[in-house]
């Protein structure tokens, strides 16, 4: 989770900080920061290929969120056919 991300998530639950104490505090617990993270490199992704379509899916389901207009929670669902 990125300092952002936390900052706005306190703020939502009335406990606004700013993104400096975020950071302190973060630094005081010896947690590390999602900016401090070692970034991979391609060359360790592992690639899925198939020689025809679907063969290979890959599918992401993000959480429930409200959507005003329809009155309901929804789900954003990502498909992709390798």
């Amino acid at each position: 989770m990125n300092v952002e991300k936390i900052v706005y998530l306190l703020k939502k639950e009335g406990r606004a900080l700013s993104q400096n104490t975020v950071v302190k505090v973060i630094g005081e617990l010896g947690l590390p920061l999602w900016s401090n993270r070692k970034k991979r490199n391609i060359t360790q992704y592992k690639r899925f290929e198939r020689s025809s379509p679907n063969e290979l899916w890959q599918i992401d389901v993000k959480r429930p969120f409200w959507v005003e207009e329809q009155g309901q929670h929804l789900y954003l669902i990502t498909l992709i056919d390798d």
